[in-house]
């Protein structure tokens, strides 16, 4: 596994005013290796079709990793859109979208 990628989860802190504000705090630093990307179009009722990056990254299992989480690569985010078993429960499979 070649590359390194950071798995982020969304927490809400105060803000120096006591305003609660979201902010994404790392829930791991793992090795990943880089299974496809390409570009997937996804259609919004406001904004029309719109394309994106798509990727897809084979990690080892993590438990309790969520949609909700995101990958960080490259100093780029990517929403999680689906979490699929890989190499018979040893590791994970996470294909994500670039976060916009």
């Amino acid at each position: 596994m070649r590359h390194v990628i950071r798995l982020e989860r969304a927490t809400v802190t105060p803000d120096a005013y006591g305003t609660p504000v979201e902010v994404w705090a790392t829930l791991a630093t793992l090795r990943a290796e880089k299974v496809r990307e390409g570009m997937a179009e996804k259609t919004e009722a406001t904004a029309g079709a719109r394309e994106l990056v798509a990727m897809v990254w084979r990690v080892r299992a993590l438990p309790g990793l969520t949609l909700a989480d995101r990958v960080l690569w490259n100093g780029a985010a990517y929403n999680l859109t689906a979490i699929d078993e890989a190499d018979a429960g040893r590791g994970l499979e996470l294909h994500c979208e670039a976060a916009g």
